[in-house]
């Protein structure tokens, strides 16, 4: 039964230690009047979180009174319904019951796909699954257990699910002698826990499961190794509760190695150690640790009187301890020569042994009864719902034979009212769809109408810039002799060329605006967002002085690679048509909820009222180029890329000579 001391190690270890001593009237001020079942069932689980393992008594109680609640049908969620059957899983191991453990998993079926049962209890409820076919000796079934639960934890980046099976299948491996896929299983969880956080207990045990399979294969050195990892984490963690099974590990080991002054060390801590655990299972571990030191000694009497005792004190029920004891104690009459007590200790050993056996096959015999009655009930279930299915068919074809009949009747009068109602429905869907398509006709006119206005302006906006390159280059060739002349000329293409660049670049981009449709969204810091984009516009006008003021330490939720090129295009406006000594650009944000909102203020020539609105469209300049340049798509750039986010860009207040300020709204992410 190592499986199950193992799987009461692990849960020993996340149980608080304090309440294993407090006192089992715990209920007696946890409830009020008015408290409801609900209330009392949540209750009991937080008594048996506690308990479980530290106190069968309460445990058992507060199930106990679980169940009576559930069997009032009171109304509880089966989330924690499920944590409640996990709970009587873990304790039926308790018991060291497989076979109960196994019964309440079979009952437990039908609620496992149940709504508002988490991943993680499923994930939990299957290793237990899987743990409770090997310990009844299920080991093909739990192997391809072990292997699905490994991917299903991976899957979900469920660490503690993937290192619970890989920690078992490893215990799986070593119980059938494959040492090496035993001790590659134990090496995976090792490996975890340099990457991901894994508790310091469930390592310290890996690392002792790793001893044992070492010392199995007499690899001394590295089980002594694998011992120096356990014990510093131990130290670390003050995980005591584990240091008595490391101790007697590692003086079996010298025991092995025929190392008896390091054993009899051992032994004398494990003395010291077991003087304060009070833990009778590794007082009794120690006592054999002291027979098998006696033995090894050749110190017989002593040894046969420390089993003895041993026996005197071992349960009734403890068959693999007595079988253990027994085989020693005749070997040890074997070595000293005394064969008939050795017969007498072998017919003992044959005794209990048989008895195992026997309940072994009880064990299994039930096991598969129990398996064969669930399967049974699923083939039946399976059988009855398909049989519900064919009466509710037959069911159905006799009452629609019936209503067909009716139906029939109440046709004959109600085709002309009926078909009075279709035509009138039909013409009413024939105007709907009409609308629909007249509404869609218009907006493919406007459509139309802004691509015609577009490709008319594009056409003309784009001659102008090649119209100078060639004049200019063609003046450039004729004055070729003429160097500064010429020099001169190319200034201008090379200028036109720019301009070229640039208008393309925005009418690339006025194109594909339309094609965003989630900008990724992330966290802006408010104030060095706009000095970036400040310092972006600030290099292309090395002669003129810029300051921008901006007082906010705010940070916002948006799509940086869409808001960027509509600030830059404002600031940039602000910069452009500005004809002061000191260009200043004032930036003001707030939370106007449900919406951002920004203004930025500069001390440009300004904008007439009247022109407000006309600057946001195409191609809408109020200078000339030859004044100001610019592709005229800059502010209509910005008011497409805004509204992508539901958002606006309008100009607030401005006027000829007063400077300019417009206000960029958009919605914050929900």
């Amino acid at each position: 039964m190592k499986q199950i001391k193992i799987i009461i190690s692990f849960l020993l270890l996340s149980i608080s230690q304090s309440a294993w001593s407090q006192a089992p009237d715990i209920f007696a001020n946890a409830f009020t009047e008015e408290m409801t079942a609900r209330e009392r069932f949540s209750i009991y689980l937080d008594s048996i979180d506690k308990y479980v393992y530290g106190n069968l008594e309460i445990t058992q109680l507060a199930l106990d009174e679980c169940r009576k609640i559930l069997d009032q049908k009171q109304a509880i969620p089966d989330s924690t319904v499920f944590k409640y059957i996990l709970y009587s899983i873990y304790f039926e191991y308790s018991k060291a019951s497989p076979l109960g453990a196994f019964q309440i998993i079979v009952d437990s079926e039908s609620i496992r796909n149940s709504e508002g049962i988490t991943d993680s209890q499923i994930r939990t409820f299957n290793y237990l699954e899987s743990f409770t076919y090997m310990s009844l000796g299920d080991l093909e079934a739990a192997q391809n257990a072990y292997y699905e639960g490994i991917e299903l934890g991976k899957a979900a980046k469920d660490t503690g699910s993937v290192v619970s099976n890989l920690y078992s299948l490893g215990q799986l491996f070593d119980q059938e002698g494959y040492f090496e896929e035993a001790i590659h299983c134990y090496q995976q969880v090792v490996d975890y826990s340099k990457v991901y956080a894994i508790r310091p207990a469930t390592l310290a045990l890996t690392y002792n499961e790793l001893v044992e399979t070492y010392t199995d294969m007499k690899v001394y050195d590295q089980a002594l190794l694998a011992l120096r990892e356990a014990f510093g984490i131990m130290d670390a963690h003050e995980l005591n509760i584990l240091r008595s099974d490391a101790l007697l590990l590692e003086g079996n080991i010298y025991l092995a190695q025929g190392k008896l002054d390091a054993a009899d060390t051992i032994y004398n801590k494990l003395i010291t150690f077991n003087t304060t655990a009070e833990d009778h299972n590794n007082i009794a571990n120690t006592q054999k640790f002291l027979a098998d030191l006696y033995r090894a000694k050749k110190r017989y009497p002593e040894a046969i009187e420390v089993y003895e005792g041993i026996l005197q004190r071992t349960d009734s029920t403890d068959l693999d301890r007595q079988i253990e004891t027994y085989a020693n104690m005749y070997e040890v009459y074997g070595e000293l020569g005394d064969f008939a007590a050795a017969y007498r200790y072998v017919l003992q050993h044959n005794e209990v042994k048989d008895q195992k056996d026997e309940d072994i096959k009880r064990q299994k015999t039930a096991y598969l009864k129990v398996r064969y009655d669930y399967e049974q009930k699923e083939r039946d279930n399976a059988i009855l719902a398909a049989e519900i299915a064919s009466n509710r068919a037959e069911r159905k074809l006799l009452y629609g034979g019936i209503v067909l009949s009716s139906l029939f009747i109440l046709v004959l009068f109600g085709f002309f009212y009926q078909k009075s109602r279709y035509s009138k429905r039909l013409e009413k869907e024939v105007a709907i769809r009409t609308a629909k398509l007249q509404s869609a006709n218009e907006l493919l006119d406007r459509s139309n109408q802004e691509l015609e206005e577009f490709n008319r302006i594009l056409s003309h906006d784009l001659k102008e810039p090649l119209r100078s390159i060639v004049g200019f280059s063609q003046l450039a060739g004729r004055n070729i002799a003429n160097p500064d002349q010429a020099l001169q000329y190319l200034d201008f293409v090379l200028r036109g060329g720019r301009q070229l660049e640039r208008l393309i670049a925005d009418v690339n981009l006025f194109q594909t605006a339309h094609l965003i449709i989630d900008p990724t969204r992330s966290v802006i810091e408010v104030l060095g967002f706009l000095e970036e984009i400040f310092s972006e516009v600030q290099t292309n006008y090395p002669d003129k002085k810029l300051e921008l003021t901006c007082a906010t330490d705010d940070s916002i939720l948006a799509p940086p690679e869409l808001l960027r090129p509509i600030f830059r295009s404002v600031m940039n406006n602000a910069v452009q048509y500005n004809q002061q000594e000191i260009i200043t650009i004032k930036v003001s944000y707030r939370l106007d909820a449900p919406m951002h909102v920004f203004e930025i203020e500069d001390n440009g020539i300004g904008i007439a009222p009247k022109y407000h609105a006309q600057i946001f469209e195409m191609f809408r300049r109020l200078n000339s180029r030859s004044e100001q340049g610019g592709s005229g798509l800059g502010l209509s750039i910005a008011r497409r890329l805004i509204e992508k986010i539901d958002g606006d860009i309008s100009v607030l207040r401005s006027g000829e000579n007063e400077g300019s300020t417009f206000r960029i709204r958009f919605k914050q992410e929900a």
